[in-house]
């Protein structure tokens, strides 16, 4: 009865494992799925929640040293928004 006992734990445990990994993937493709625009001096970037770049939008008006300092800027401002997004998403998960 005992040996019995000790099995059902364990096929119960691979189960909520299972669940937790098709939750898993499911949030990933909720992230992935994710995007961000942000604008600085006229440069936007469009960031994916995976933190992949889908788009660069150069402002004609800045010369090549201040569009370089508008894209590190922009993408920084990416980044840090992407991240407390997503954090907050997945506490509101818990």
């Amino acid at each position: 009865m005992e040996n019995l006992f000790v099995h059902m734990l364990h096929y119960i445990s691979m189960f909520d494992q299972m669940k937790q990994m098709n939750q898993l993937r499911k949030l990933q493709k909720e992230i992935e799925a994710q995007s961000i625009e942000v604008e600085e001096r006229g440069v936007k970037i469009i960031m994916k929640g995976d933190f992949s770049l889908v788009d660069v939008v150069l402002n004609p008006d800045l010369d090549v040293s201040a569009q370089a300092d508008a894209i590190k800027a922009a993408h920084t401002k990416a980044r840090g928004e992407l991240q407390e997004k997503l954090k907050s998403q997945m506490m509101g998960m818990m």
